[in-house]
Order: structure tokens, then sequence, then C-alpha cells
């Protein structure tokens, strides 16, 4: 059984602040070592639970933020600028997609340091009328392929989240959200076997997962916080604008679609 676990950071236990999130700020390497650690758990819990290989993305910003000397030697790493990553790293040979450390979407409310794929710019976004942030999009990746999500870890809201995805996914709230960059949390040493014991735990239920998803022709709709950033993509080959601050790109295949927007600025 193969695993795929995809990390990001703004929603790893004691993060909570922009600047901890960002290299070069004195908090950003603490916040690496948390989010090694919370990885690590998933990892342990996913060959626990009978996962045969398990391939970790890191996620975040440029890729670069796991701290390679203590991760799990038993799981291969995709790190860096590998973009697209789903081309060539996740297919249908998985069985599970995990989410470690992720967030949700911009605009919600007590979601801590929420938004999608920037922290500033995009304010909505849509494929084919859905709303969705980055667990939706990588959810819907994931589906192209066949594979589920089994397990997402992050504050409460990127749980409740996940769950508008699947309702069976195993889930693991780490904080509770209070404001956008605050949050109130047990300590990282009780989460991370909360963590271990849900990624043991979600492989035993993979037969009650069904991938979400989305069915072509692909519509993805963007509507960003200002008309100069929306304008800077008008120039662009095959954008269609639906406002001054909305612009949308049609396509047959769900991964050209996305790996277009990547390409233009998305991420």
């Amino acid at each position: 059984m193969k695993v795929f676990i995809s990390t990001d950071m703004e929603g790893v236990c004691g993060v909570m602040l922009e600047n901890q999130v960002i290299p070069g700020n004195s908090k950003y390497e603490i916040s690496c070592r948390l989010l090694t650690e919370e990885t690590n758990a998933a990892i342990s819990g996913a060959f626990e639970g009978g996962a045969t290989e398990v391939r970790v993305h890191d996620g975040h910003l440029k890729g670069f933020n796991l701290d390679i000397e203590t991760l799990d030697s038993r799981a291969e790493y995709i790190m860096g600028s590998a973009s697209p990553w789903w081309k060539n790293n996740l297919d249908s040979s998985f069985d599970a997609l995990y989410m470690v450390g992720f967030h949700s979407k911009a605009g919600t409310s007590d979601g801590v340091i929420s938004h999608t794929w920037v922290h500033e710019g995009i304010t909505n976004f849509w494929i084919n009328g859905i709303s969705l942030g980055e667990i939706g999009a990588i959810s819907a990746i994931a589906g192209y392929f066949d594979v589920p999500l089994a397990l997402i870890t992050g504050d409460r809201k990127a749980v409740e989240e996940a769950r508008t995805i699947s309702a069976e996914v195993t889930g693991v709230s780490v904080k509770e959200g209070l404001g956008r960059n605050g949050s109130r949390f047990m300590h990282p040493r009780k989460v991370r076997p909360l963590i271990e014991e849900s990624a043991n735990n979600a492989l035993k239920r993979i037969d009650k997962l069904i991938p979400f998803k989305i069915e072509s022709p692909i519509e993805v709709k963007v509507e960003y916080s200002s008309v100069l950033i929306a304008e800077q993509k008008r120039i662009l080959p095959n954008i269609e604008m639906a406002d001054s601050r909305t612009v949308i790109y049609r396509g047959s295949d769900l991964l050209e679609v996305l790996a277009y927007f990547y390409r233009t600025g998305i991420e």
C-alpha cells in the first residue's frame, strides 16, 4: 500500500503568525522543526497502518522546509521547486493522500493564517463552480488519479473544510483558531501521538473513502484582491475576464488547467 503525504506549514501546531512561515524570520526555523516532527508522526502511523511505501512532498513555498537530517529514513521525499510536482510524483499507483499542516481557504473566519495559494492576493478560487482552497484543489488532483484524501491535519477550520470534500476523512485538529493570527492548542508533543495514531487508523478505513473527482470540461475561476493583480493576468493567452478582479481559464484536462495557473502565478 502506497501513501502520498503533502505538507504545508500554516496548519502545524504552534504556528499562527505569517513571520513563522517565511524564511529569514527568527521563528521560521522552529516552524520547520515542528513541521518535520508532525510529518514524521504521519509517516510512522502510515507504516504502522500497513503502508509499504510513503512519499512526502514538501509543499510550502519553495519546498525546502523539512529538516532532512531528522526525517524518517523509511520514506522518500520531494523537495525544492518541483513545479508542477503532481505531474510525475503523484499518480494512480498510490492508495491514499495524507495532508499534514494544512490551513483553511481565504476568507475563513477564525482560520489560522487562512489563505488560498498566496497569503495576499487571491480572495476566491473555484473549479467548475465549486469554491475550493488548497485542500480541495490538491484533493481534486489526487482524485484525478483515483486517490482519496484519507488524513488531514491542521487547525479546526481546515479539518472542517476537508470534510466538505470527503465526509469520511480522518482529521486531526491540532489547534483552535482565535482569529487569523491566534490559536489555542495542546503542546506539540501531545499532538504528534494523535497524528501517528490517526495516520495508522486512516488506512484501516480506506475502503470507505471516495476520491474527489471533478469531471471535464474544466473551468477555473480566480478572484483577486485588486484590479491591478487581475489586469496583470489579462495579457496572458487563453484568459477570460469575468469582471475587473476575476479571471477564468477553461480547458479539457484538470492538470493542464491547474498547471497553467501555477506557471502564471497562482502558487
